[in-house]
């Protein structure tokens, strides 16, 4: 099946995450707590290890979590949004609050679970000689 416009810009974005956490420019990430509530997922915990795919879905890094808080979306600070590989956080602020408007509703006093992580092994083509 082709790709549809949606998936290619999703596909564009893993890529261009993919690439800042290989180049350790990205090592954390956040979500909304009501969104992971919502699915039942449980809030990470240091120690958990997750595959991340390039936007193939090629399974391209393993990732440890190492901390994890939650705060209100307006508290994120400065050195959180330079983590998510962001330039700054005005920059951090006028994304994140696009991307969460767009995928469920965004307000200012919004609770996120930041997660910070560190590559523990490269794979497949994404292996280090």
């Amino acid at each position: 099946m082709p790709n549809t416009s949606s998936q290619c810009a999703s596909a564009m974005l893993a890529e261009d995450m993919l690439l800042l956490v290989l180049a350790g420019r990205k090592t954390a990430t956040c979500m909304p707590l009501a969104k992971l509530t919502a699915a039942g997922t449980p809030i990470p915990e240091p120690g958990k290890r997750d595959v991340v795919l390039d936007g193939d879905g090629v399974p391209a890094c393993t990732v440890e979590t190492v901390a994890v808080t939650t705060c209100r979306f307006d508290e994120v600070t400065e050195e959180f949004a330079r983590a998510e590989g962001e330039p700054s956080l005005d920059a951090w602020r006028i994304s994140h609050s696009r991307h969460f408007a767009r995928n469920g509703g965004f307000t200012p006093a919004m609770k996120l679970v930041c997660e910070q992580f560190k590559v523990v092994e490269f794979l497949g083509a994404y292996k280090k000689s």
